[in-house]
């Protein structure tokens, strides 16, 4: 009898240890499953109690957050945030293996101008148009479809050479192109000071408010000066989400008119002790929230990863989408008219139409609109030019936009990269496209 009731024990221990093994392995591979367990642990975004029974057990999800002051409180942030964001584990392998995997990233999205606001690229949704969409001039009518985006991520770089910004903006497209496909926009801002970027945001909240009314901004360095000085006693920019990395000087941002999602990152360039401890400070201050949601997530200070080597690691892109989904104020999204078209409208790096004005309308007429996905056609002022000069010549009339910008991007090299850089200067989407055919085709030889 007692042989049979040990083995029965032995039994009942190993199944609940493999159960515990299986969870485990489902919480770091399995999004959903994490998805659900933190929805076990938090509730909903607007929670402001815990699950008291769930909360006896020894999670990640009940950590407490740092509350002392004092240069040693650094380790102590950087355990928190590690084991509170445990549950994006699943969310960090997709994004690291879709950027490993990537090739021309933004072909299928549209970059336009919004006004001042020059190369904002968009994700292709749209939802159809409320009575404030039309008194706004985005729409002729209710109902008729309107592009819009559920944020727009602002990546805050100071002022350099056209060349320089190409390059920076390179080195981004697989980000943009991962934030895209969740339905944010994005666009690679360099001001020549803080009170230009201040104009730009302001800007885009007024005008453009279809793809800028939630603004997630992200700097470095010297630009989180910029940053700073821009949003700084400016009512009309609302930031939702701010990562700063290595700033040169003290985060001294006063709080906003709505709660901020907060994370300071350190790769250990930014030794002044000043500058980490302001950063801790305004984690410890952006977390201090009734709810359960923003009191665990909205201020936290990570490590740079040495490893990942991404333009943006994995981290700081899960806290972004983060913010989107658990967001308190819920963050008004159309959800019922939401389409995400898989290869967009009138969209790809370079067979878009380029929408103009202050009101951002897109050069489709909506009265006419239906989904389609046009091949790219690499039309730019460039290419027209050089086919008006060539007029009468059969064999540039054969060949196609794409050739031409290869032919004549490659003999602009062979003049000089000053002659290429004047070139960018004068029409940057040929620029870009010939820099976008030249990664291809070096990536498939």
């Amino acid at each position: 009898m007692i042989s049979k009731l040990l083995n029965i024990s032995i039994v009942l221990l190993l199944g609940a240890f493999s159960l515990y093994l299986i969870q485990g392995a489902c919480f770091r591979l399995v999004e959903p499953y994490a998805k659900l367990r933190l929805g076990l642990a938090w509730g909903s975004s607007d929670t402001m109690k815990m699950n008291s029974i769930i909360s006896k057990l020894p999670l990640d999800h009940f950590a407490q957050p740092p509350i002392k002051e004092g240069f040693d409180i650094l380790k102590e942030e950087l355990d928190y945030a590690r084991k509170i964001m445990s549950f994006n584990r699943p969310v960090r392998d997709r994004y690291y293996n879709y950027v490993r995997s990537q090739v021309d990233p933004l072909r299928n999205f549209e970059i336009t101008n919004l006004g001042m606001v020059k190369e904002v690229v968009l994700p292709g949704l749209r939802r159809p148009a409320t009575s404030l969409d039309v008194a706004n001039g985005l729409a002729r009518r209710e109902g008729l479809p309107v592009d819009f985006s559920k944020a727009l991520f602002v990546r805050v770089i100071p002022q350099t050479s056209r060349l320089v910004y190409e390059q920076s903006f390179g080195q981004w497209e697989k980000a943009f192109a991962f934030l895209l496909n969740h339905g944010i926009s994005c666009v690679l801002l360099s001001p020549k000071n803080s009170e230009e970027l201040s104009t730009q945001l302001s800007y885009l909240q007024a005008q453009h408010s279809n793809f800028s009314e939630n603004i997630f901004a992200y700097a470095e360095g010297q630009a989180v000066g910029l940053l700073d000085n821009a949003v700084n006693g400016n009512e009309e920019i609302s930031l939702r989400c701010l990562i700063v990395k290595d700033p040169s000087e003290e985060v001294l941002f006063n709080e906003q008119p709505n709660p901020v999602w907060f994370m300071g990152i350190t790769s250990q360039v930014a030794t002044d002790e000043q500058v980490l401890l302001s950063m801790t400070k305004r984690a410890q201050l952006y977390r201090d929230s009734p709810l359960v949601y923003h009191s665990r997530l909205s201020g936290l200070i990570y490590e740079e990863s040495k490893w990942e080597n991404l333009a943006l690691t994995s981290f700081p892109m899960s806290y972004i989408l983060n913010c989107l989904e658990f967001y308190p104020d819920s963050i008004p999204f159309v959800h019922e008219a939401e389409e995400m078209v898989e290869n967009n409208v009138s969209s790809s790096l370079v067979g878009s139409k380029f929408s103009q004005g202050m009101g951002g309308i897109s050069s489709l007429s909506i009265d006419d609109f239906e989904y389609s996905n046009p091949e790219p056609n690499f039309d730019c002022e460039v290419v027209r030019e050089y086919r008006q000069i060539n007029k009468g010549d059969a064999e540039v009339a054969d060949l196609t936009n794409r050739e031409l910008v290869l032919q004549i991007g490659s003999s602009f090299e062979e003049m000089g990269v000053n002659i290429l850089e004047q070139i960018a200067d004068q029409d940057p989407m040929f620029y870009r496209f010939y820099l976008s055919l030249k990664e291809i085709g070096t990536s498939q030889n």
